[in-house]
């Protein structure tokens, strides 16, 4: 508690902003021809997502640099964006659960797509714990690679069990305006995010 009592007024209300702007365009977003209103979640659940893994690559070239320097203050950097990383995906993770429960009536665990989300979040928790216990630092940031091997390595299947091929770019210009405007928003909370973790914590 002692953490967000130190963010200043106008951090917050950024914060508000950046999120009522997110519900706001929630509201009068278009509704998609098959799934109806059953596209709003999966309009947050991407537009996470997406932040989730750009975020995980950014992750991965400092584990790399970490790796091959050692140096202190990139793995500080590393450290900070794989956790917002892991918050970030996770969330992602956790609303497409809700999302396939609305519109598919239950969780295909058999999809490609969600057993990759899941293997991804899994190794993360996984990865995050074992860069917080051990202690020589180019260790610390390999641990940063791992999630990585799970999100582009993990799920390559031709097979899809529900979801569609490429479903963004084959939807209406409204639609995918709407993705693009929330990922949009989505990448600037994760921004906030970090900028509040590195500007109200001590050191790493």
């Amino acid at each position: 508690m002692s953490f967000l009592k130190k963010i200043s007024k106008a951090r917050w209300w950024l914060l508000a902003f950046i999120v009522i702007l997110q519900i706001f365009i929630l509201v009068i977003s278009p509704e998609e021809e098959t799934l109806g209103g059953g596209i709003k979640p999966v309009y947050l659940h991407v537009s996470l997502t997406w932040t989730g893994m750009v975020l995980f690559l950014l992750n991965g070239l400092l584990a790399l640099g970490v790796i091959v320097s050692g140096n202190a203050r990139m793995a500080c950097w590393q450290r900070r964006i794989f956790l917002i990383s892991l918050l970030i995906y996770g969330a992602g993770f956790l609303i497409s659960m809700y999302a396939s429960w609305l519109n598919w009536g239950g969780i295909p665990w058999q999809e490609p797509k969600i057993r990759t989300a899941l293997n991804v979040v899994v190794s993360g928790i996984g990865a995050w714990y074992l860069r917080e216990l051990i202690r020589p630092l180019k260790l610390k940031g390999a641990t940063g690679l791992i999630p990585l091997v799970y999100l582009f390595f993990g799920g390559r299947s031709p097979r899809m069990v529900l979801h569609p091929n490429n479903p963004v770019a084959t939807s209406p210009i409204g639609i995918q305006s709407t993705f693009y405007f929330l990922f949009g928003l989505a990448f600037l909370l994760s921004l906030w995010a970090i900028w509040t973790h590195h500007t109200q914590t001590e050191g790493c």
